[in-house]
């Protein structure tokens, strides 16, 4: 839901165009069309509803060339970098749709996940991003490897096990707090893990985000 009024703060107008420039915007929209489909996606523009146009998707999946608030206060206000904070969640989102198309029986929503990620891989995950500060600009890390070693821990079929149950979350941040190469992650094969049974989920209706 995007209507066109002038933004409090900044004084400057917020629209669709604007909402689709916001990083956490674009986090919020990715991660709906990865599990659940664009086909559910709707846009308000303050008059009626209508179907996501098909340009937003290929834009708004490229979450690190978004504008934050953060970045354009030279992160004054807080040295963490929202860029940093998405990389877990992203990442976390990344290993769920490459495991869902490596059983090769993904449905059309997962199918059209994985094809936008392998068109826009790149500026998806990038590996580094630019830090900017008062005083200049530096270079950190984002990605890294992370992508690849996702990668492999599911072509080996394993999994990470946090007592014994499957745990995405822990093995994410595993994977975030470990050098590459050093990684002390516990390896068993999918079949030895007991896994949890989540409650059949209420059907969910149109994406909407104000």
């Amino acid at each position: 839901i995007c209507p066109a009024p002038q933004h409090v703060l900044p004084g400057e107008p917020a629209s669709a165009d604007s909402m689709r420039d916001r990083l956490w915007c674009r986090v919020e929209h990715l991660s709906y069309c990865c599990s659940r489909g664009r086909q559910s996606m709707y846009l308000h523009r303050g008059d009626a509803l209508e179907a996501l146009p098909e340009d937003w998707m290929p834009s708004v999946c490229c979450v690190f060339e978004a504008s934050s608030t953060c970045c354009s206060k030279r992160h004054f206000l807080s040295a963490r970098c929202d860029r940093e904070s998405v990389v877990m969640p992203l990442l976390a989102l990344y290993y769920d749709v490459y495991t869902r198309q490596a059983k090769e029986r993904e449905a059309e929503k997962d199918r059209y996940a994985w094809d936008l990620i392998m068109q826009h891989k790149d500026r998806m995950f990038p590996r580094t991003f630019i830090y900017c500060i008062n005083d200049g600009e530096e270079v950190k890390p984002l990605f890294d490897d992370m992508l690849e070693r996702v990668e492999a821990l599911v072509r080996e079929n394993k999994i990470i096990v946090n007592n014994g149950r499957s745990d995405t979350a822990t093995a994410m941040g595993q994977l975030m707090s470990e050098p590459s190469g050093e990684t002390s992650w516990t390896y068993v094969p999918k079949a030895n893990v007991e896994r949890r049974e989540e409650p059949e989920k209420a059907t969910r209706g149109p994406s909407i985000s104000i």
